[in-house]
């Protein structure tokens, strides 16, 4: 398959599901420490610092990386006056980009939204989102042919 194919599927898919509360810039940065902090997330995974920052630039959206073994980065872009749900504040948003920081992208051969990165994406949403969002995205998923690897267990979600 090719790979902006399941990008594409995995955006629609995010684009259905409730992206939860706004935040502001302090909210977005208490939700990665929660997460940072959390067992779920040291058990997973060896980032223990994200440097959240702002955008600089004609930047529009939302990204996150790792930096190295062990921090990460996240930057918010500017809120876009047209409407662009990936320029928001959100809890969804915080979960989709720390998502990122946690798969090595060398791991998934599709690449940074394939088929592990997708189900690291419910796992993520299902433990900070809760069980009504990470259902809506299974629905979303199977609605939108979005492959993931290992199939979540969705009898988790009844």
């Amino acid at each position: 398959m090719p790979r902006d194919f399941q990008r594409k599927r995995v955006y629609d898919a995010d684009a259905a599901i409730p992206y939860g509360k706004m935040l502001s810039f302090n909210g977005v940065c208490q939700m990665v420490e929660r997460i940072l902090r959390s067992r779920w997330w040291q058990k997973r995974c060896a980032i223990g610092m994200v440097e959240v920052s702002l955008a600089h630039g004609n930047t529009r959206v939302c990204c996150a990386d790792r930096k190295s073994g062990t921090t990460g980065f996240f930057v918010l872009g500017p809120k876009d006056e047209q409407g662009d749900p990936r320029s928001e504040w959100s809890e969804g948003v915080v979960v989709h980009e720390m998502t990122h920081v946690l798969c090595k992208p060398s791991q998934d051969p599709d690449d940074s939204h394939g088929r592990y990165w997708a189900k690291a994406y419910y796992d993520i949403t299902l433990k900070f989102m809760g069980k009504k969002i990470a259902k809506a995205l299974i629905i979303e998923y199977l609605r939108n042919g979005v492959r993931c690897e290992p199939p979540p267990d969705i009898s988790e979600l009844f």
